[in-house]
């Protein structure tokens, strides 16, 4: 299709696709069924809901995501240029998964909750490519939406509250005065730092939400370059040879610190 697709209500069938060159723009019903839909140019998704089990859409052109509750059920959408969320929440259910791709940028301009609204199967955002967290306020993955990082997590400003799980080999830049938290008020379960995962920046790491207590796992030699990384109510359990060292400060606080692994920091309270 030339122009742009406006989606109130379209099923792209098994082994169909839509190409829309000149973007879409989803503003109410359901994008629905097995098959496939590219979208080339700028599209926006202000209404409606996308679901589908093997549907596939990619957005590669830049999106924008106007956050009105929207579901993204059963299917993956796969982004590959810059998309952008404003204020609201984004319900992304039932084993669908959004992967922000190693071409792709992800931007939280303030305050947004990605969640997971249906408790049926596990629900993924993948971070291959660069997502940053930008302006006043907090982002929240929670409600088991696990968010994991093979890229650049960029937290510029405010608070980035990673609540549903992650698995992360990528690198976490903490810019002053922001806050990365990786907490269990999401419900999430299991957090791994895997080989290549780092912390940056000058601002603050939180393992734990003085509520619940979940393990944190750090499976492989990994580095916190300044930044400051508070233990507040979490297991942190270091594998034998996780060694791990922070150039900022490292403060314990209803937590513990566990596992054969070295912890080197300058400063600890």
């Amino acid at each position: 299709v030339t122009g742009l697709v406006t989606a109130n209500g379209i099923t792209v069938g098994s082994g169909a696709t839509l190409t829309a060159n000149g973007g879409l723009s989803i503003v109410g019903g359901t994008l629905t069924g097995a098959g496939t839909g590219t979208a080339t140019s700028s599209s926006t998704w202000s209404n409606g809901n996308m679901s589908g089990t093997g549907g596939i859409t990619n957005f590669n052109g830049p999106l924008t995501i106007t956050a009105n509750s929207q579901q993204m059920d059963l299917r993956t959408v796969n982004n590959s240029a810059a998309a952008t969320i404003g204020n609201g929440n984004l319900n992304i259910r039932n084993a669908g998964t959004f992967n922000n791709s190693a071409t792709g940028t992800f931007t939280a301009n303030v305050s947004a909750t990605l969640q997971h609204d249906a408790f049926n199967e596990p629900a993924i955002f993948n971070n291959a490519g660069i997502f940053n967290k930008d302006g006043i306020g907090t982002e929240s993955f929670v409600r088991v939406l696990r968010f994991d990082n093979s890229g650049t997590v960029n937290v510029n400003a405010g608070t980035l509250k990673l609540g549903g799980g992650t698995t992360s080999t990528g690198t976490f830049n903490i810019a002053n005065g922001a806050t990365l938290q990786l907490t269990t008020q999401g419900g999430g379960t299991s957090y791994n730092l895997n080989a290549g995962a780092t912390f940056l920046g000058s601002g603050k790491v939180e393992f734990g939400d003085n509520g619940n207590a979940n393990p944190f796992n750090i499976n492989a030699p990994s580095t916190a370059n300044t930044a400051n990384v508070s233990i507040l109510s979490r297991i942190v359990t270091f594998a034998t040879g996780a060694d791990f060292s922070t150039t900022g400060s490292l403060s314990i606080s209803g937590g513990t610190l566990n596992g054969a692994a070295t912890v080197t920091a300058p400063t600890y309270t």
